[in-house]
Order: C-alpha cells, then sequence, then structure tokens
C-alpha cells in the first residue's frame, strides 16, 4: 500500500519524465497527475473544429468561383443593366421629390414676400438688401462719399451752388432707377391683365432677378452712362479737373445708383423724398427733415420758413406709409421782430 511520500515522489518522476506514469496498482488514475493528459483531448478538439471551417470556407470559395464562371456574357450584361436601370430610377425619384421641396420652398417665399409687402414693417434682417439695411448703407457709406466730394468741391464752388449741384444729381440718379424698375413690370403688364397676387409675385422676381450682382452692375453702367453727361456733373468736373476729384465724383455716382436702385425693386419698394421744395417747414415736414446750417446769406426773397432745397432726401416708403431715414433740408430763416416800448 502506498504513503503519502510514495505518491509525491511518483507525481515529480512523472512529471521530470514529461509522460504519463505506468503504475502497476489499477486504483490510481495516473492521467489526472500529468498536464500533458488533461490538455490534449480539448486541444486536438479545437484543431479539428478550425480545420472543418476552413474547409467550409475554402468549399464556398469553390462555389462562388464557379457560380460566377458559370454565368454567361449575356447573363452579366443584364445584371449590369438591371443594376443600372435602378440606379436611374431612384435618381430620378430624388430628382422630383427636390423638385417638390423647391415648389414648397419657392411658395413659401413668395406667401412672405407677399406677406411683408402688406404689412410695410416685416421683414428679413438677415437679407443684406433688406430695407433697412439698404437705409442705413445710404444714410452711412453713400452720405460719406458726399461729405468727402463737398469737402474737396469747398474752394472751387459756392456752398449753395455746390449743394444745388449734388442734390440734382441725387435727385436725377433716383428718377432714372423709378423709372427702369418701373419698366421692368410694364412690359409684362402692358399686354397682360394681372391681379394682385400675380402682381406681387412678379415684384418679388423682379427683386431677386435685380438683387444678382450681374444686374446691378449692367444697371450701373447704364445709367452712369446717361448721369455722367448731365450738365451738374460736367460743371463739376470742368471746375475742378483734378484726377482725385474725378474719381470720387465718379465713385459718388456709382455708389448712389446701386443703392437707388436696389430700393426702387426692393419690397416695399423705397424712394428718395424732394417733394417738399417750395412748401412750408411745417411740423409735418419736421418729422422726416432737419435744418441744414448754411454759411452763406440765404436769399429773403423767400417766405420765411420756406424748404428752398432738399439737400440731403429722406428714404421712405413708396406709398408714403412711413419714413425710414430723416433727410436735410436749408429752410429761409424767420425774422422775428421784437417790439419794445
Amino acid at each position: 500500500m502506498f504513503r503519502l511520500g510514495d505518491c509525491l515522489r511518483l507525481c515529480k518522476l512523472g512529471f521530470e519524465a514529461s509522460e504519463p506514469l505506468k503504475l502497476q496498482n489499477d486504483w490510481l488514475d495516473y492521467k489526472s497527475l500529468h498536464p500533458r493528459a488533461i490538455t490534449s483531448q480539448p486541444t486536438k478538439d479545437l484543431t479539428n473544429t478550425v480545420r472543418q471551417n476552413q474547409n467550409q470556407i475554402r468549399d464556398a470559395s469553390s462555389q462562388t468561383l464557379e457560380n460566377q464562371r458559370c454565368n454567361s456574357p449575356e447573363e452579366n450584361i443584364r445584371t449590369h443593366r438591371s443594376s443600372y436601370e435602378n440606379g436611374l430610377s431612384v435618381n430620378a425619384q430624388l430628382q422630383y421629390e427636390n423638385n417638390e421641396l423647391q415648389s414648397k420652398l419657392n411658395a413659401f417665399y413668395v406667401t412672405g414676400s407677399q406677406s411683408m409687402a402688406k404689412s410695410g414693417t416685416s421683414e428679413n434682417t438677415n437679407d443684406k438688401y433688406s430695407n433697412t439695411r439698404l437705409a442705413d448703407r445710404f444714410e452711412g457709406n453713400v452720405k460719406n462719399v458726399w461729405l468727402d466730394l463737398c469737402d474737396r468741391l469747398h474752394d472751387t464752388f459756392p456752398e449753395l451752388d455746390r449743394l444745388k449741384a449734388l442734390s440734382n444729381i441725387i435727385k436725377t440718379v433716383s428718377t432714372k432707377c423709378m423709372e427702369k424698375a418701373d419698366a421692368d413690370i410694364q412690359i409684362i403688364t402692358s399686354s397682360y391683365t394681372v391681379d394682385k397676387k400675380e402682381m406681387n409675385n412678379f415684384l418679388d422676381l423682379r427683386r431677386r432677378c435685380g438683387q444678382t450682382e450681374s444686374k446691378i452692375k449692367d444697371v450701373v453702367e447704364e445709367i452712369a452712362d446717361l448721369v455722367w453727361k448731365y450738365e451738374n456733373v460736367e460743371t463739376i468736373v470742368k471746375t475742378n479737373s483734378a484726377n482725385q476729384t474725378i474719381v470720387l465724383v465718379r465713385r459718388f455716382i456709382k455708389d448712389m445708383i446701386e443703392v437707388c436702385w436696389l430700393m426702387s425693386i426692393s419690397q416695399p419698394p423705397l424712394v428718395l423724398n424732394f417733394d417738399v421744395e417750395g412748401i412750408l417747414y411745417t411740423p409735418d415736414a419736421k418729422q422726416k427733415f432737419t435744418e441744414y446750417s448754411t454759411e452763406d446769406v440765404i436769399d429773403l426773397d423767400y417766405e420765411p420758413g420756406t424748404i428752398i432745397l432738399v439737400v440731403w432726401p429722406s428714404v421712405e416708403h413708396r406709398d408714403k406709409s412711413g419714413f425710414l431715414k430723416k433727410g436735410e433740408v436749408i429752410v429761409v430763416p424767420r425774422c422775428d421782430v421784437e417790439v419794445t416800448n
């Protein structure tokens, strides 16, 4: 009978020999004492499983290649043609859906424009050509050029003559731009009767087309050629023919045409108001115009309190429903006589 020490010695000998121990006694399971005996069977099963999977993959690949070799050129052509036709069908469906969405967007845009035109107060503040931004541009950038030009002509023109000449140029540009904008609509309405809804659509289309860079460039070139031959412009250029003056006059005309054109086609359209010349400087006029202080003495042949010149026009809605920027006017001073006892 084995003792515990004998069992330990046998285990040691078995591990050192790297092979199962052979005992005469059958009551001891020697396999449980050898590590190879413990792992040999699972390792073998795993190896067999991997080999079976590899064989299955190899068989499937061989079958796929065989199927491809079996297909005729005609069958391959039909397959590719079917895929191509399916692609065309999907593309046509996507194009149709895109057109539907674009039509809805255009309808929404027109509806919004009609609403803004009706109210005269709502506008897209992100639009660089919105009425508010156009008015700010007229009062800011364009007026700064006007001030530079006034300074440039200060020594060669009397003040009133200088202001009258520039005022007439602004009035001419504004009128030409308004006439051109109206002509674009009259081309359609002269031969076709339109209702209010259709007219709003035409006005909105005119606005979008007129705001393109190419259209603005064409309008500026067309009107600038006319204005450059205008009497007031020729007088300024002949009196002060310095190159810097000519460049400044051209810039002033260009900037004025551009902003006046965009105002004329806007929705609702804007105008520059010169209509107060010759009337009294009443409280109503004071709401839209401030007095311009002059260095020259005003001719007292006019009735005191009369507006004799719009130096800088106000920016107003064309339908007179409101104004965005105040203008400046020259007013004949009132002679207040003090009565003393």
